[in-house]
């Protein structure tokens, strides 16, 4: 395994930290981890912090998120907070495109480029 996940729990946000190298493969097993994470904690918002070392995501990864998202924010009802460190452009813009096309599909989803803007939106 080329990646950690790591979590804290407070004032009903859950702070979800995926760090490390994530490969394709380890995608869904992430996912797995972060969904099992969020059912034991029942939150209210979830902060969801990349620190990979990647140079961006791939297309499949993007699907992914796009298939995944939606369901955990209607099974929990809550908003997801997407931020991550050091991302490239090019990932950002595909992150931005994972943002849109989540939201259009009613999940309160928001890609931030500042911790403190994703609690602050958490939140409200």
């Amino acid at each position: 395994m080329s990646y950690q996940i790591s979590h804290s729990y407070q004032d009903d946000v859950l702070h979800i930290t995926v760090s490390g190298i994530l490969n394709n493969p380890d995608t869904l097993l992430v996912w797995h981890q972060v969904v099992e994470i969020s059912h034991g904690h029942r939150p209210r918002a979830i902060l969801l912090e990349c620190s990979l070392n990647a140079d961006r995501i791939s297309m499949d990864h993007c699907f992914e998120l796009i298939d995944r998202l939606p369901l955990l924010c209607r099974l929990l009802n809550c908003r997801i907070a997407i931020f991550g460190r050091k991302i490239e452009d090019e990932t950002r813009d595909l992150l931005k495109f994972v943002e849109t096309a989540t939201r259009d599909r009613g999940a309160k989803v928001k890609l931030f480029g500042a911790i403190e803007n994703a609690r602050f939106w958490l939140k409200k």
